[in-house]
């Protein structure tokens, strides 16, 4: 496993304060200098502070200025209104609404459907995030793929399955500002709802897939299996394989390695959950789907009508029967307006995409605004709120140091990465330790390898993401289009992250005196396992549930993580 002697300096983190082209110092010693000198990373610390303001996350208080006269908005524990969703002005959707076409929209026919911008914002985000644009690309994807015949198929329909879950190309807006969501969710019981019930739906429909392929090739449910807890495992590792890819941009490679996460886990969960039935006799039962059915329930349900919520018409209220918010939901100007605002977000999110339609319009490109509460005068004032002994940074020191705002951004989304990186290897570090202790006595077995694996993922859930760093590495996913040092920084820490695991992997398995299926490499297998995890910690913050608790949307961790390699082992254990 790598050492973490091998982390990178300031100096080679701050790109725009150590470029010749960007800094405000001559030379490259002084450059250097610079990026290690206190007052360069409490100016680090505070633009951090301020993003995590934004997601919501408790602000430490300490030093003297917190809690005196006139700070009202700095006391310890102040949540910040977001912000993120204040650049939808109605002027900027208008303008993007008419960029998307055919008819001009404006301000007017806004207002006329959305009495205020908040309910505007409410009812475009959940119609970005409904569940129908998923099950309807996924149908699409899937409507042609029929079950399996055998059981020799069903690694194929698995591989078939796992690149139609791999949504990020198809839904790019969607898909980032899921992330977004997430990060925002303890902040917002709305979001918190939708999300669950997003998820709950995502793995009710894996679990009636699974069901139709195991029963046309003659198996069934194992007694004591619990279908709805493996199906949402298999929904988590879905969302952590996506994940990566919106890091890193879907390189063809990674797409392939992310096929393989999802097979990997499907295949091993089915392996742990379903068992041939001597009542089918070896072939297909009566309960099966029918010759030509798609294996797929079908597209998504539900009108966009029950999605909008908020749509009426302030004045007269003659819009609030069920039939006239029908039309009304279907209106080509109403239509526009969702697109224009999807287009808004997309700018934000650095893609130019104007609904889950995937209808783009160059008309409507623009640099990411959000950044823009990363002013000189807001950094100054955060800065207020870093601990006592720490530098209190000025306005004035920022710009001596950065020549513009967008080089003192880039280089505070890399300093945020770069913390992001070492806190999650920190963590590395203790699952390690804690992986290990299992087998100190020179035992090993499979009982041993089940109590390292338990131990590992209650290392993982053991903090509560209280200084917001999952939610701030959430964050920084979802802008990374619009940043590509800061996707190649998160490329270059997830990789890092998976091959340290696949190496713990190998050495549990030894210490164990357990192999590995032939079609599955510990490389692999660390890769899936990485993807599980950030699956169920994006859950566990969107929802704020935990997975031990009854009917929650979030899987077991410890369990998926057992049964996910014990499908994988060579030789099957109890």
């Amino acid at each position: 496993m790598e050492q973490h002697g091998g982390e990178e300096g300031l100096g080679d983190v701050l790109a725009r304060l150590t470029d010749p082209a960007t800094s405000t110092r001559r030379t490259e010693p002084a450059r250097r200098r610079l990026a290690t000198d206190p007052v360069t990373r409490a100016l680090l610390e505070a633009g951090v502070l301020v993003l995590q303001r934004e997601l919501g996350t408790l602000v430490p208080a300490e030093g003297p200025e917190v809690g005196s006269a006139g700070q009202d908005d700095d006391v310890e524990g102040a949540r910040r209104p977001v912000r993120f969703f204040d650049l939808l002005s109605a002027s900027r959707v208008c303008a993007a609404a008419t960029a998307v076409g055919p008819l001009r929209v404006t301000t007017s026919h806004l207002r006329d459907r959305w009495a205020i911008q908040r309910d505007f914002v409410e009812d475009l985000l959940a119609h970005v995030l409904w569940r129908r644009h998923w099950d309807d690309l996924l149908e699409q994807r899937t409507r042609h793929l029929a079950p399996p015949s055998s059981a020799g198929e069903l690694p194929a329909v698995a591989e078939a399955l796992a690149r139609a879950h791999l949504v990020t190309a198809g839904l790019p807006v969607s898909t980032r500002l899921e992330l977004v969501a997430t990060a925002l969710a303890s902040e917002h019981p709305v979001l918190r709802r939708q999300r669950e019930a997003h998820y709950r739906a995502g793995a009710a429909r894996w679990g009636q897939v699974w069901e139709r392929c195991f029963e046309r090739v003659g198996h069934r449910l194992r007694a004591g299996a619990d279908l709805h807890r493996t199906s949402s495992a298999l929904s988590a590792v879905a969302e952590g394989a996506n994940l990566r890819l919106i890091a890193a941009g879907e390189p063809p490679e990674l797409v392939e390695e992310s096929v393989r996460v999802l097979v990997t886990a499907g295949m091993a969960l089915a392996r742990r959950s379903f068992e041939p039935d001597p009542g089918a006799g070896g072939g297909r039962t009566a309960a099966g789907p029918p010759e030509g059915r798609p294996l797929w329930p079908g597209p998504g349900t539900g009108d966009v009508s029950d999605v909008l919520v908020h749509l009426t018409d302030p004045v007269t209220g003659s819009r609030r029967t069920s039939a006239a918010r029908h039309r009304l939901a279907h209106d080509v100007i109403t239509r526009q307006l969702l697109h224009g605002g999807t287009g808004v977000l997309g700018q934000e999110l650095g893609v130019v995409a104007t609904g889950p339609s995937g209808r783009v319009s160059a008309a409507i490109a623009a640099q990411p605004r959000f950044f823009g509460l990363l002013s000189a005068a807001a950094v100054e004032a955060a800065g207020r709120c870093l601990p006592a002994g720490t530098p209190r940074p000025t306005a004035a020191q920022l710009r001596d140091r950065w020549r513009s705002q967008d080089d003192y951004v880039e280089d505070l989304l890399a300093y945020a990465a770069h913390r992001v990186r070492r806190v999650r290897w920190e963590v590395l570090g203790r699952i390690r330790a804690v992986a290990l202790a299992p087998f100190a006595d020179g035992g090993g077995g499979w009982q041993r390898l089940v109590a390292s694996l338990e131990a590992a993922a209650a290392a993982v859930l053991a903090d509560e993401d209280l200084e917001g760093h999952d939610r701030l590495r959430l964050l920084l996913v979802a802008l990374s289009a619009a940043r590509p040092a800061v996707a190649q920084r998160l490329c270059e820490q997830g990789a890092r992250e998976e091959r340290a695991t696949g190496e713990l992997v190998a050495e549990l398995l030894a210490l164990a005196g357990l192999q590995l299926r032939a079609d599955v490499s510990a490389a692999e297998l660390g890769r899936t396992l990485v993807a599980l995890r950030d699956g169920v910690v994006l859950r566990a913050l969107a929802t704020g549930q935990q997975g031990d608790e009854e009917a929650s949307a979030v899987p077991p961790f410890a369990r998926a993580t057992v049964e996910v390699v014990a499908g994988c082992l060579a030789d099957p254990v109890g």
